[in-house]
């Protein structure tokens, strides 16, 4: 009954550090694209990314009259059997601009 109590905990404690990567992401997403469309500079947004989650990846796209930030991440399992296995994460806002 042990092992299967660890690794119900396990899989728990897994599932919450992703739900929270998850939602860190989206989060950082918007408030970037946020900055964005009120004209602060594409480099300020980098460099903010890299503060905010620095194992993300960063990409920005300008449409017609909106901004859209795309961060990914790659978070692996801290579990030790499946530690070789990851799970990439997307999250992308879109704001629209707000300056000429």
């Amino acid at each position: 009954m042990l092992p299967v109590l660890l690794a119900f905990t396990a899989l728990a404690l897994t599932a919450m550090a992703i739900t929270s990567t998850a939602l860190h992401l989206g989060d950082s997403a918007h408030d970037l694209a946020r900055a964005l469309a009120r004209g602060v500079p594409a480099s300020q947004v980098y460099a903010a990314a890299a503060q905010i989650a620095p194992d993300a990846a960063v990409d920005i796209a300008d449409g017609e009259g909106s901004v859209e930030v795309t961060l990914r991440q790659e978070v692996s399992i801290p579990v030790p059997l499946l530690q070789r296995f990851s799970i990439s994460l997307q999250r992308s806002a879109t704001a629209p601009q707000e300056w000429a």
